[in-house]
């Protein structure tokens, strides 16, 4: 860490540690450097998990207009995935287009195809057109 910390010194860069331990937080406090919080994580215990109730509301809105539109949630296969990569990329740029936006990278990440052949993809399909 101090050797990371005197590199970006000596190149006058601004040094950031990502999704760090409670554990490391003392030692990097004593640098001086400042806490951000950037993000959440979710995790979703299925095996009880139902839309009922009014703080479900419009994530059930959301599953029932799915459901009337016949959209198909998929997951598909690491081995299969290079057979979609050009539509999956081609629906990436889009919804950058439509956001005015570029790639994250970072913190939120980004369309990389060796990285995404490296695992099962979820899709959402109207009849056989990828959407999402």
């Amino acid at each position: 860490m101090w050797n990371f910390l005197e590199i970006c010194h000596r190149h006058t860069k601004r040094p950031a540690f990502y999704q760090i331990t409670p554990v490391a937080m003392p030692m990097l406090a004593e640098t001086g450097l400042a806490f951000q919080k950037l993000g959440e994580q979710a995790y979703v215990p299925l095996g009880n998990f139902d839309l009922k109730g009014a703080v479900k509301s419009k994530l059930r809105q959301s599953w029932n207009r799915g459901r009337r539109q016949q959209l198909i949630f998929e997951v598909i296969p690491q081995g299969e995935v290079s057979a979609i990569m050009q539509e999956l990329k081609a629906i990436s740029d889009q919804w950058l287009r439509s956001k005015n936006a570029k790639e994250k990278r970072f913190s939120l990440g980004r369309f990389e195809l060796g990285y995404m052949q490296s695992f099962p993809v979820a899709v959402l399909r109207l009849e056989e057109r990828l959407l999402a």
